[in-house]
């Protein structure tokens, strides 16, 4: 999965997060109007952003560095 949490054993590396967790999460968010994707890979998530803003579009992000290596 593509969200990232910190592992409990080694408290350093990102790990990617439970399923469960994502699927609570999604919940969360749709109960409160979001519209929810939880893809499995980064290159399709990549690939499903892009398809969703609209060419000519500008995006502004406060990219951090485990945002731009598929966190």
């Amino acid at each position: 999965m593509l969200a990232r949490i910190w592992c409990s054993w080694c408290r350093r590396l990102p790990c990617p997060a439970p399923a469960q967790r994502l699927e609570r999460a999604a919940t969360a968010l749709t109960a409160n109007g979001f519209s929810v994707e939880i893809l499995d890979e980064v290159a399709a998530a990549r690939t499903r952003i892009k398809d969703l803003i609209p060419e000519g579009a500008s995006v502004w992000t406060a990219q951090r560095r485990w945002t731009r290596s598929g966190g």
